[in-house]
């Protein structure tokens, strides 16, 4: 059940990336959601 929910959502990110659409994100190290766009671009996102 885990692995197929897994799966789901890793096909659901790619389908949004060809989209050409961003996908949003967290960084744990910088503690910071960031939206990441097609060709690895992250813009994180100033939650103040």
């Amino acid at each position: 059940m885990t692995r197929s929910f897994s799966r789901a959502v890793q096909d659901a990110v790619r389908t949004s990336k060809q989209s050409g659409h961003p996908v949003a994100r967290y960084d744990a190290q910088r503690r910071q959601a960031y939206l990441e766009y097609p060709g690895n671009r992250r813009e994180y996102i100033d939650g103040k």
